[in-house]
């Protein structure tokens, strides 16, 4: 309770007063890009964040930073469009129902972009999650999160065959159930290996993301498109994510 209290004065001196724990006067590249992977909203286990964490860290980045989903600043990037501001992506993994009640409206309410990863037995096919996928409006990308949510580097050692199921035909079957294409993976639980990004790449993915906390670089020829995130989860959210801002910022 006293640290809750302690970070709800902090960002009320900070929001009140217009200042941001963000320093804004250090560059950055107009290559790089800071990707942040969450997953539940007010949920349960260190991988939840709470409603008003969330809240904190959306308004943190409306002072200064420009926020999209993974498609939408990789085509504004190639396309050599300048960022006015620190380009920042959220990504969210797994397709929690907190994307719907938590953030699905606030990201759209901002104006801001996120891309959200589904992986595919999490529902039934016929589930009306697919449903509201498939008319979601704003800048909300669906991306692929595999099948089964398994590790990658045991399937493929296993069974190739059953690793093109994960890989290529979770992307078929979230296209036909959405109505959408889908170009963007992520990696369950970061696993890879360099070889295994080659065949995503060659099943049809534009953009792959893992977990390694590291800022990512896009190439200036386009070509980097095997891209770095920084996971969030408890304890302290919200400071996590300051921290990397200014990482991002020193860079």
């Amino acid at each position: 309770m006293k640290n809750k209290l302690i970070i709800t004065l902090f960002f009320y001196v900070f929001y009140t007063f217009g200042l941001s724990p963000v320093n804004q006067q250090l560059s950055f590249h107009q290559n790089d890009v800071i990707i942040f992977c969450f997953h539940d909203i007010n949920g349960s286990g260190k991988y939840s964040i709470t409603s008003e964490e969330f809240d904190q860290i959306l308004e943190l980045l409306s002072k200064n930073f420009e926020v999209y989903s993974l498609k939408s600043w990789y085509e504004k990037a190639v396309s050599k469009k300048t960022f006015q501001k620190t380009p920042v992506v959220l990504t969210f993994d797994d397709g929690y129902p907190s994307i719907f009640n938590e953030v699905i409206p606030k990201i759209n309410s901002r104006k801001f972009g996120a891309t959200l990863f589904i992986y595919l037995d999490r529902y039934f096919d016929q589930s009306t999650i697919f449903k509201q996928l498939a008319t979601v409006d704003g800048d909300i990308e669906i991306g692929s999160h595999s099948m089964t949510h398994s590790d990658m580097k045991t399937i493929y050692k296993k069974n190739p065959v059953d690793f093109y199921k994960e890989v290529y035909l979770s992307r078929k079957k979230l296209e036909y159930l959405i109505n959408k294409p889908v170009q963007s993976w992520a990696w369950p639980y970061g696993s890879y290996t360099e070889n295994m990004v080659k065949l995503a790449k060659d099943a049809g993915y534009t953009i792959q993301v893992n977990t390694d906390d590291k800022i990512a670089t896009l190439n200036n020829d386009g070509s980097q498109l095997f891209l770095n995130r920084y996971t969030i989860q408890n304890p302290n959210p919200v400071e996590q994510v300051i921290s990397i801002l200014n990482k991002g910022l020193k860079k």
